[in-house]
């Protein structure tokens, strides 16, 4: 098991609010309190934190399990100090998403195409409330497509769209001026960037951000050795693509699978703040290390193509380890608890041929493949192992 999860950047607000709750984290400057008295904003942070209990809970078992929890993206809005105190934690700000600047890389037209079916299915559904008038959904997700092409790799975008195109700015400008109109009313000036150009400037600088977080997320997974927790990207389809047919064949391509690690792990102590996750860190030392080690095996297991045989016994250990550490405490049941992994085709014998195999009671099944990549650098950000809870 890795010793390292990236936490997603649409969990992270669940952590501020977590962490500062619980203390580890003090607001140094919040825009919200200029719209808001403290007690209304108040009101509106306990009715948000009542809807985030399994959320909530996910988070408390991820940083209970795994030893350095890194936040890709965070502001500098608070003071972390507490936090990093505890050795618990990575930060990488967002400023340093913006200077990593996946576009600069030398092997960014590659890299853009490998990525493309993984960022696809995201930005289509943001597209949409942009393209609302002759929307067909065959014809708009081959737009999307060439759309991606158009602005991360500046090709020409296909004139047979230009109508479509222009009749959805109109409507979008449109709506934008009455947009405006109401914020003048509200604020007076308003910056000119918010006005000007904002049709073409939102979908270039929203499929821009989207390959920029998660060209940053596989860069932190690739350096650090860590589990992608959540990604909202479709990891299994990376790849996925017949840009690579001029690529030495010998180059050897690599399969997906999903292992449902819910049943097999069973349960997991109840936490409910950050306190208690260092409480059980402290006393449930040895049981958590029994427990990594053992999600490890099974990890290795099967990236090595092992036989059935181990990697039940794999599992089958994971399950006893399970109980071990929740002897004693209050447990709730896991539910979903997926592991993707990205494992070649080669070391893969174990699933060849069989679309599901059992694992104890949970299930290996393989949902994709693709070609390895072209450029070493590329290859080693393949490198990815995503949990989904």
């Amino acid at each position: 098991m890795r010793q390292s999860i990236i936490v997603p950047p649409k969990l992270e607000n669940i952590f501020i609010n977590v962490a500062e709750e619980n203390g580890l984290i003090k607001a140094l400057y919040n825009p919200a309190e200029e719209l808001y008295n403290k007690e209304e904003l108040r009101e509106n942070q306990l009715k948000y934190y009542a809807g985030q209990k399994t959320e909530r809970q996910n988070l408390f078992r991820i940083l209970m399990l795994f030893d350095d929890i890194i936040l890709p993206s965070v502001t500098m809005n608070y003071d972390y100090k507490k936090i990093v105190d505890t050795g618990m934690f990575s930060l990488y700000y967002f400023e340093d998403m913006y200077e990593y600047n996946a576009l600069a890389k030398e092997e960014h037209e590659q890299y853009a195409m490998q990525l493309k079916n993984a960022i696809l299915p995201v930005y289509e559904k943001h597209l949409k409330s942009y393209f609302r008038l002759g929307y067909d959904p065959n014809m708009f997700s081959d737009f999307v497509s060439d759309l991606y092409e158009c602005i991360l790799l500046k090709r020409e975008l296909p004139s047979k769209y230009n109508s479509f195109v222009e009749m959805n700015k109109c409507a979008f400008d449109i709506r934008n001026s009455l947009r405006i109109e109401e914020m003048i009313k509200m604020f007076g000036d308003i910056p000119e960037s918010l006005t000007k150009n904002r049709f073409f400037t939102d979908i270039s600088v929203l499929l821009q951000s989207l390959y920029d977080s998660l060209s940053w997320q596989l860069e932190i997974s690739s350096k650090k050795d860590a589990a992608i927790w959540d990604c909202e990207f479709q990891l299994s389809r990376i790849g996925c693509e017949d840009y690579y047919l001029d690529v030495n064949n010998g180059l050897e391509a690599y399969k997906i699978l999903r292992v449902e690690c819910g049943n097999i792990i069973g349960t997991l102590p109840e936490v409910n703040s950050i306190q208690e996750v260092l409480t059980i860190k402290k006393q449930r030392k040895h049981d958590l290390r029994n427990l990594r080690q053992e999600l490890s095996r099974l990890e290795y297991e099967i990236r090595n193509g092992s036989s059935l045989k181990a990697v039940e016994k794999a599992a089958n250990d994971i399950t006893k380890a399970s109980k071990s550490l929740s002897y004693g405490l209050k447990v709730g049941k896991v539910g979903k608890w997926t592991n993707l992994l990205s494992v070649p085709i080669g070391t893969a014998a174990l699933c060849c041929g069989k679309p599901e195999i059992s694992i104890g009671l949970g299930a290996l099944s393989v949902i994709g493949n693709a070609a390895s990549s072209v450029q070493a650098t590329i290859n080693e950000r393949n490198k990815w192992f995503e949990i989904i809870i």
